[in-house]
């Protein structure tokens, strides 16, 4: 289970969550089964370049999708954007 918050200030919006991940594996036809419990999985992203990303994403659930990381997935959604990128394109 995640817990993760957002609170809206005049300023911006804060993000937080915890750090634990559960990663499960699926066989065919049956339910996920959990394999390694993480307590110190990253659910925070900084969206674009160190300190000057304008966008954040916080993660909950699987530790990735489609077996594709969660910071890989952030990065690429980076590399589209651009100085006139709003939230509604992103």
């Amino acid at each position: 289970m995640t817990i993760a918050a957002a609170y809206l200030t005049s300023e911006g919006v804060v993000l937080g969550a915890d750090s634990a991940t559960t990663v499960s594996v699926q066989a065919a036809g049956k339910m996920p089964r959990p394999v390694q419990l993480l307590t110190h999985a990253q659910k925070l992203f900084e969206v674009g370049e160190r300190g000057q990303g304008r966008f954040g994403v916080c993660t909950w659930g699987s530790g990735s999708v489609a077996g594709i990381s969660h910071r890989t997935v952030v990065a690429r959604l980076a590399d589209r954007l651009t100085d006139e990128t709003e939230v509604k394109d992103a």
